[in-house]
């Protein structure tokens, strides 16, 4: 959240961190037992990014796809591995395969999930499916498989599960700072001061795709650009706010989905409430008749939500501001560890749920690694990726404990396709494991 200012060979380089209604009564019976105790396996995408020149040609090292397995009683004759067909059929071999070294794991593989056009009507399944082997008197089976996927309309898919329960009670997936994205382009995307800028290698329509619902947004004021209105990370300028708002239009028009957009910091040329209320109608003139009112409180449910064709929540930060407007509604609060200690991490995640679990008001867990003056300085190519990917396989495993999912509300992440938060959320509404009312 703050902005670190590093003075680099006399350059100053602005690195940004990357770092009451009654409730609904519910309808749907909860688990009798704790979820993701059994067998998993599940693909995540390696926020690690390089590349290599063969030949004349830039060759991307970004995108790698990360092999996940946990709570198998494996044998020496196990294998996982990587296909591009349904693993199920037996005659489909392996693109890559590894000995199962224990009953846990993660192995990094050299498969690279390719940038394709996504949308709201493709097929679920993108091309790679990750299966567990087992080989028993000369014969082989799947003990179990999953595939690489995008959930565009896992809150519609979920009507019968959610549509009657409070959104306070939901377990969102969400971006933090999720206008600072990039495509990773090999050198021209290398650089500290890129490194520690940019959180997410998707656009805001492929977030939404993949199944994000939330997006932390810092929004800055520039009059004297042909456009005024920029996404920031800090000080630093990323890209115009129109896109993303024409993207989160776009999704919802095409899927229904329910959003909520968090315009949480405001950190260049906000300089008097003036500012803010011009700011204020220009996203009513793009988003009104889309925005809930916030009479609704956070007890509204999803159904209420379609039912009015009010899917977009917009939460705005500046209380003095919020309060003056219907569809507005309180910020979000974020429960922020500012630490780039993944034990720091897991210690404060754990206890804010005591802060601000269960109390009906918007939170949001964000769950990434903080550098500090002294990482960008020591370590100027390690960056968020580096972060995210140290941070990301512990945040999945984190929200697998009944203990964090059953209170859990927002969980914002960096490089959000290195972890499997968002499947993990879809099962937990789908149980309605998640006990806030």
């Amino acid at each position: 959240m703050d902005v670190l200012k590093v003075t680099l060979c006399m350059l100053c380089i602005v690195i940004p961190h990357c770092n009451a209604a009654p409730p609904v009564a519910r309808q749907n019976v909860k688990p009798t037992q704790a979820l993701f105790q059994g067998p998993q396996v599940y693909l995540t995408v390696s926020p690690e990014a390089g590349y290599r020149n063969q030949g004349g040609t830039t060759i991307l090292l970004d995108r790698l796809l990360v092999i996940n397995w946990a709570n198998f009683q494996n044998t020496a004759a196990d294998v996982i591995g990587i296909f591009n067909e349904d693993p199920s059929k037996m005659s489909t071999k392996a693109l890559e395969e590894y000995p199962v070294n224990g009953t846990s794991g993660s192995i990094k593989s050299s498969v690279r999930y390719e940038r394709r056009t996504l949308s709201a009507s493709m097929e679920r399944c993108l091309g790679f499916w990750v299966a567990y082997l087992r080989t028993e008197d000369g014969v082989t089976s799947v003990l179990k498989s999953s595939c690489l996927q995008v959930y565009p309309t896992w809150m519609k898919d979920l009507k019968n599960e959610i549509g009657n329960v409070p959104l306070h009670s939901l377990m969102i997936p969400g971006t933090h700072n999720a206008g600072s994205w990039i495509y990773y382009q090999g050198l021209p995307s290398e650089g500290v001061l890129i490194e520690y800028t940019y959180c997410h290698e998707d656009s805001i329509y492929e977030q939404l795709i993949h199944g994000i619902r939330s997006l932390d947004v810092r929004v800055g004021h520039y009059p004297n650009f042909a456009e005024k209105w920029y996404t920031n990370h800090g000080d630093v300028r990323i890209r115009p706010l129109q896109p993303l708002l024409d993207d989160v239009k776009k999704f919802v028009a095409e899927t229904g989905e329910i959003v909520l957009l968090d315009f949480h910091r405001f950190p260049v040329g906000f300089t008097n409430a003036d500012v803010h209320r011009d700011f204020v109608a220009f996203l009513q003139q793009e988003l009104g008749d889309l925005l809930a009112p916030k009479s609704l409180s956070l007890s509204v449910t999803p159904e209420k939500l379609w039912e009015l064709n009010r899917p977009i929540v917009a939460l705005y930060s500046d209380d003095g501001i919020q309060s003056q407007y219907d569809n507005l509604w309180p910020g979000v609060q974020q429960a922020w560890a500012d630490t780039n200690n993944l034990v720091e991490l897991e210690s404060y995640l754990g206890s804010s749920f005591n802060d601000f679990g269960c109390k009906r008001n918007a939170w949001s867990a964000m769950a990434q690694l903080t550098s500090t003056v002294e990482d960008i300085i020591i370590r100027p190519g390690f960056g968020i990726r580096g972060f995210a990917n140290l941070a990301n396989l512990p945040v999945t495993n984190w929200y697998q404990r009944e203990s964090w999912y059953s209170k859990a509300m927002i969980v914002a992440l960096d490089f959000y396709l290195g972890t499997n938060v968002i499947a993990q959320a879809i099962e937990v509404n789908r149980n309605n494991a998640n006990t806030c009312v």
